[in-house]
């Protein structure tokens, strides 16, 4: 699923409530997933560069370990988001 069908999705059952209005800490939640998304593509990028430096140059560029260690502690906060979304759904 497309995040724009994702939206169009939420839109229409808004309007036609169907589901209820978020509260302020789910806001919150989405907020920090969203931010996490931002993180994550920010990262991505970051190693796809590094990764085509390094078939151009053959040579393994300086910035490759800390670029490694910002995708283990991106994954690690994803990791912990993950157990609050499981925590608020079950929760419903």
């Amino acid at each position: 699923m497309t995040r724009t069908f994702f939206a169009a999705e939420a839109v229409l059952l808004a309007a036609r409530e169907e589901i209820p209005l978020a509260r302020s800490a789910d806001r919150a939640l989405l907020r920090e997933v969203m931010e996490s998304n931002r993180q994550v593509r920010r990262v991505g990028s970051n190693l796809n560069q590094i990764t085509m430096r390094f078939h151009t140059s053959e040579e393994c560029p300086p910035e490759l370990g800390r670029c490694l260690e910002r995708v283990a502690a991106g994954l690690a906060q994803l990791e912990a988001l993950a157990v609050r979304l499981d925590e608020v759904i079950d929760h419903r």
